[in-house]
């Protein structure tokens, strides 16, 4: 499939493709096998790809429908899709049914692990969050290519400006579903959009300048997905009216601003299952902050001290904390979570040594993802045998200073990759020479840039 997109930058509009495999060109070196070697792994593509062919065609309906509109949805996201993007696009199109008794945003997760079990799809966690990706086999097999004409159409050269405000005549929309705009000078939201009664999805990505929410949006009774500006880009979040609380079918709310008031309405949200908030300084204070389904918290801004309520979260497989300003190691509470998965500490804690104590025997039982942001982080100086049971993804990002990794970093078996976005040339050296011992089971380490 040749897939086109119009795109605007400085002014200036461009097309770009995603080109059929086989006509892609690289950059990157590659190693050119003997002609045996070639044979034998082109026979080996060959068969994988006949396998593939072969069990997507033995796919239900329902699988193989939802696995090709994720495909084409994919490739409207340029950073990649988010696997909740993917459930809420789901069930606008009206691929999930709805049964009796279950919340359908389960049925399309079910779904897409259901996906990821028979390897059509794969599950990558980033600092973007967590990714959906395809096969490498599904383009090969399960494209048709398209001719430019029958997909876009270009439009006449005429000025294009930034939209800066929606028009009232939005609320004619009366049948939308799922409403995403990309607008970096839009300010304000119309009140018609009220009249969108059958709205599940309100996701406003990009919208910073966005200062005014008319409360009018808490008519909107169906709303279950409510997703402001990202935190990790536009920390201080949205600020939205009081009535938020009222939107008893929400299960997620990302961008917003934590004062007080918006916090104690949060709490009578009993559906929320993820929450990103901006910069706030009352976190602590949510003493009754217990979502009982609550998957998903990224807290930006100051904290000082961990929130008490947070290992009660007993259901919570993201983390991220952004900013915090912590005075205290968070690993102590954190990890106790029984289903924690993927943690991020991003600038979250201002100290220059990690010890042994920030991973217990046994602690973080379900981790898989570990991501640490620190310009302070000099040394992590041991883990533990028997921490970190399930880790498979160890990356670091912005740690200048980083000249030690922890001794009995080679006795956690399931490690599988290892990023140092910016490796000091002192770490390089080590890892080249006396302390290889402690990455060489590591199928994939791979850094950004080097520090002399």
């Amino acid at each position: 499939m040749l897939l086109f997109r119009h795109r605007y930058s400085n002014d200036l509009s461009y097309f770009y493709g995603e080109m059929p495999s086989g006509t892609r060109s690289t950059t990157e070196a590659h190693v050119i096998p003997s002609s045996r070697a070639q044979q034998d792994e082109d026979k080996g593509q060959t068969s994988s790809l006949a396998a593939f062919k072969s069990n997507y065609e033995k796919l239900p309906h329902y699988l193989k429908s939802c696995l090709d509109y994720c495909y084409v949805v994919s490739k409207e996201f340029y950073t990649g899709v988010s696997k909740g993007n993917v459930v809420r696009l789901l069930l606008a199109q009206g691929l999930i049914p709805e049964k009796p008794g279950e919340i359908m945003e389960d049925t399309a997760e079910n779904i897409i692990n259901e996906l990821i079990g028979l390897e059509m799809l794969h599950e990558l966690y980033t600092y973007n969050g967590l990714i959906i990706e395809f096969s490498e086999f599904y383009e090969k097999s399960c494209l048709l290519e398209v001719e430019e004409q029958d997909f876009v159409s270009k439009a006449a050269d005429s000025p294009i400006h930034a939209i800066e405000y929606l028009p009232d005549e939005v609320g004619d929309l009366v049948h939308l579903k799922y409403l995403y705009l990309t607008c970096f000078k839009m300010k304000t939201l119309p009140r018609t959009i009220a009249n969108l009664q059958k709205l599940q999805t309100l996701h406003l990505p990009n919208c910073s300048k966005l200062f005014q929410v008319p409360v009018e949006i808490y008519n909107i009774k169906q709303l279950r997905h409510l997703l402001f500006a990202n935190c990790h880009e536009y920390s201080d979040g949205i600020r939205v009216p009081r009535g938020i609380g009222t939107l008893a079918n929400l299960q997620t709310c990302t961008g917003v601003y934590a004062s007080a008031g918006i916090a104690s309405e949060l709490s009578s949200l009993t559906q929320l299952r993820t929450l990103h908030t901006g910069r706030s300084h009352f976190y602590p204070n949510w003493n009754h902050f217990l979502p009982p389904h609550l998957q998903e918290l990224i807290l930006s801004g100051g904290l000082v001290e961990m929130p008490n309520w947070l290992p009660s979260v007993e259901n919570l497989t993201i983390l991220e904390l952004i900013n915090s300003n912590l005075l205290e190691e968070p690993s102590s509470v954190l990890q106790y979570l029984p289903k924690l998965k993927h943690l991020t500490l991003w600038e979250a804690y201002k100290a220059k040594l990690i010890g042994k104590e920030f991973c217990d025997v046994g602690g973080f039982p379900e981790l898989e993802t570990l991501i640490i942001a620190s310009e302070n982080l000099v040394e992590w100086t041991e883990i533990v045998n028997g921490a970190f049971p399930s880790l498979r993804y160890l990356r670091f990002y912005g740690c200048r200073k980083l000249r030690f990794l922890p001794e009995g970093l080679q006795n956690i078996s399931t490690i599988q990759e290892l990023f140092v976005n910016v490796l000091h040339s002192d770490l390089a050296r080590r890892l080249n020479g006396e302390e290889n011992y402690k990455i060489k089971h590591i199928s994939k380490f791979h850094w950004s840039s080097e520090i002399f």
